[in-house]
């Protein structure tokens, strides 16, 4: 998950030609980052509530919410970092971008594991056929060091702090992102080269999702429970960093024609607010079409595919300027939540369980928005108290960045 607050200066040593200008704020995508949290969270509160099935057909789809991070980093980084790698790779300037990229994601995501610990490790003493404890300290491990997604099994991916595995799969696409403005974003001179290679981008990701989705599809047997079938699609497509790192590219390409090659109808309030309806609308159409496909289940884990386009319509028209969601996504109070929505993402997980589990079924309908509320209040102190000051102490910085900053 990242912000849309410009990055600082580049490390020292780098070029002076590859420094980035100076960047205005984006303040409504750092208020939209909460709404996508918040489609996550009442997505896994409503599952563990057992919430209706046609509630289920809708808030089901919150984890498109994941999709939306996913582009929005893309963006969000070709914004920030553009400049730094589009003219060569330095070792002073990856050193830097991977100290930022540490500082940003890791301190938080170790506080929320540490949180989650003592509730899983409770589980595994009561269950101990899950497994044994050299089992049990190595999948921990690879969730510290955020290399789970790549062992497709509950213990590993589930056990202890679920939604991590997002940022899992995220810290791959770091690894990619400098050679990719190098070798490509900064090598597409027209706006008709960028749009090429995000159709490019969505295409290879359909066909790799498609033909990933039959083989597991036919090594499944046909009598199999449609929860076995929902798990291997989990386990070994939804999560994994090459099946969606095709989002994270799109974000790039329209954060490179953002930059470089703005349509000249986004520069018009009616133009940039037709993309955003358009935008809204592709995404709810969707929801409704799964819904209508597949009634009364969560949705499969391939559906992701067709949320990327209409994110990034999404984000390049919020970035372009007002719109009619401006008032709402500019209010103070939003854009801090949207700061603190990475907070949110990571530790609403154990919250939601225990409570859901422990509550009588009668009185959920009570209790689940007040979880809801409650996991939101809890994010602020731990983006005060917890992710900031981490964030500050590993960047060595004498004055702690802004709470958003990439």
């Amino acid at each position: 998950m990242t912000s849309a607050v410009p990055q600082d200066n580049i490390a020292a040593g780098a070029p002076p030609a590859a420094r980035p200008a100076s960047r205005p704020t984006l303040p409504a995508l750092t208020s939209c980052r909460f709404l996508a949290a918040m489609a996550v969270v009442v997505f896994h509160v409503c599952t563990f509530a057992q919430a209706p099935s046609r509630v289920i057909d809708f808030v089901g789809h919150g984890t498109a919410g994941v999709s939306f991070f996913f582009v929005l980093s893309g963006f969000v980084l070709t914004y920030n970092y553009r400049d730094r790698f589009a003219r060569g790779i330095h070792a002073a300037g990856l050193a830097e971008f991977a100290r930022a990229r540490w500082a940003r994601v890791w301190p938080m995501h170790a506080a929320a594991l540490l949180f989650a610990t003592p509730v899983a490790l409770y589980r595994l003493l009561r269950h101990p056929e899950i497994a044994g404890p050299f089992e049990a300290a190595l999948s921990w491990l690879a969730n510290l060091l955020l290399v789970q997604v790549y062992v497709p099994t509950e213990l590993f991916q589930q056990q202890w702090n679920g939604p991590s595995w997002s940022i899992a799969t995220e810290a791959a696409f770091y690894l990619v992102f400098p050679f990719f403005i190098f070798a490509v974003v900064a090598r597409l001179r027209t706006r008709g080269s960028i749009l090429l290679m995000i159709a490019a981008c969505l295409a290879l990701q359909a066909l790799l999702v498609g033909l990933r989705w039959d083989s597991i599809v036919r090594g499944t047997p046909a009598d199999a429970p449609h929860e076995l079938l929902e798990q291997r699609l989990d386990f070994l497509l939804y999560r994994l960093p090459w099946f969606r790192v095709w989002e994270f590219l799109v974000g790039c390409g329209v954060a490179a024609i953002y930059l470089d090659h703005p349509p000249a109808f986004l520069r018009r309030r009616g133009g940039r607010d037709a993309l955003l309806l358009l935008g809204l609308g592709l995404t709810l159409a969707i929801v409704a079409a799964c819904a209508a496909v597949v009634p009364g289940r969560p949705p499969v884990s391939t559906n992701f595919v067709f949320f990327t386009l209409p994110f990034a319509m999404i984000v390049l028209a919020l970035a372009s300027g007002t719109t009619f969601l401006s008032p709402l996504l500019e209010a103070p109070l939003l854009i801090l939540l949207g700061e603190a929505s990475y907070s949110l993402y990571l530790i609403h997980a154990k919250p939601v369980q225990i409570v859901c589990y422990a509550c009588p079924p009668k009185y959920l309908p009570i209790a689940a928005p007040l979880l809801l509320a409650g996991c939101v209040a809890l994010s602020l102190p731990c983006y005060w108290w917890i992710e900031t000051p981490a964030r500050k102490w590993l960047r060595g910085t004498g004055k702690a960045k802004p709470a958003a900053t990439a």
